[in-house]
């Protein structure tokens, strides 16, 4: 996954929010996956195709952390997401 290459949220998913957590469940699979706020925020984000540079500009202004490190935090979080199912590349 490159800094431009745009992901969006799989449309199969299902979700709720459970306090501050998002649950979600894979029609496909019949996996359950759990999200923390932050997880949370980038699903939401991923309702339309985002790129991972997009995804950093929008989470920056909404927490206190740099481009690099954002990248360097979300990456993995989004490859694990994709190797699940619940989010692809378009």
């Amino acid at each position: 996954m490159n800094a431009t290459t745009k992901l969006v949220r799989n449309p199969e998913i299902l979700s709720t929010e459970v306090g501050e957590s998002l649950v979600m469940m894979s029609m496909e699979t019949g996996n359950y996956h759990e999200l923390d706020s932050i997880g949370t925020t980038i699903w939401d984000e991923l309702e339309t195709p985002k790129s991972l540079d997009e995804l950093c500009d929008s989470l920056c202004g909404e927490y206190d952390v740099t481009p690099g490190q954002c990248r360097e935090d979300i990456e993995p979080f989004l490859q694990q997401m994709k190797g699940h199912g619940l989010v692809s590349e378009v």
